[in-house]
């Protein structure tokens, strides 16, 4: 006989406005957006720089996007091959 382990988790409730008070629900919305605000001028302090300069040279000495680039240019060549 074999043993079956319960390892049931609780699913999430549902929040809804029907299952809340209104002040309930604002005081909520008013935290998320809050929370969110912080979170853009986090991002928004961290970013100095567009992201493309700051990743920009990050392959420099691979070889893997050496090969990458080559095989890139050589499908583009051909292209052009046949386009004209």
């Amino acid at each position: 006989m074999t043993s079956k382990s319960s390892t049931k988790t609780k699913s999430p409730r549902k929040i809804s406005a029907r299952t809340l008070p209104s002040t309930t629900l604002e005081k909520r919305l008013v935290r998320v957006e809050k929370e969110l605000a912080e979170i853009k001028a986090e991002i928004a302090n961290k970013r100095k720089q567009p992201w493309w300069q700051e990743i920009a040279g990050s392959f420099r000495g691979d070889p893997v996007f050496a090969e990458i680039a080559r095989l890139g240019a050589e499908i583009r060549r051909a292209d052009g091959k046949r386009n004209s």
